[in-house]
């Protein structure tokens, strides 16, 4: 098995993540009161596709995140395995990675989860915008709660709303993004870097194949 990555800290009791192109493992490495190194499996290593362990615990995702709770990571990639046996992270994949590539032009952070206050409903045009806000409003409850099932919930409701996130893109009810006007621009831009935020919760979907 191929290993992409090792992250080590040296420290008593610190956390070792083994990412590898097919498997997801995590154990905790320490140096016991005589000097020895010992190590104890967190679990049983899970089989990932290694798009998917890329997805949530590759390079763009935040370290500490990854170190602070291994089983975190091995829960949201289960899902993506889930999701994509289901048929459905295909275009959950292309929509959110599409949002993501624009939102890159914008200046919104990505912590900021909720499109209150960076989106402004009453320069919409057309209603693949408001239905886009529908589908943010939904979604905030999700990824800002703490509850248990979020990440499977965050899953579904991205899957469910696949078809009207895309509708922003293409069909006749479309926006272009990138205006001349900097205010339509900017609020565009906006809605899509909060789904872009949202959706990093459970993965970074730009890392996840067709």
């Amino acid at each position: 098995r191929r290993c992409c990555r090792l992250l080590r800290y040296c420290l008593l009791g610190s956390l070792l993540i083994l990412r590898t192109g097919e498997t997801l493992s995590c154990r905790v490495e320490a140096i016991d009161e005589t000097g020895v190194r010992v190590q104890a499996t967190l679990g049983e290593p899970v089989t990932v596709a290694a798009d998917l362990v890329q997805a949530v615990a590759g390079e763009s995702v935040a370290r500490d995140r990854v170190l602070k709770d291994p089983f975190d990571a091995r829960r949201r990639a289960e899902l993506l395995a889930q999701l994509r046996r289901s048929g459905g992270l295909a275009a959950v994949q292309a929509v959110v990675t599409r949002a993501s590539r624009l939102a890159e032009k914008g200046a919104l952070p990505p912590d900021v989860l909720t499109p209150v206050g960076a989106v402004n409903p009453g320069l919409f045009e057309r209603s693949s915008e408001a239905a886009m806000l529908a589908v943010l409003q939904t979604l905030e409850p999700i990824v800002c709660g703490s509850a248990d099932d979020r990440y499977a919930a965050l899953a579904s409701q991205l899957s469910a709303s696949a078809d009207v996130l895309a509708a922003f893109f293409d069909g006749d009810q479309s926006v272009m993004v990138m205006v001349e006007d900097a205010e339509l621009r900017s609020n565009r831009l906006n809605l899509l870097a909060v789904l872009r935020n949202q959706a990093m919760v459970l993965a970074d979907f730009s890392r996840v194949s067709g």
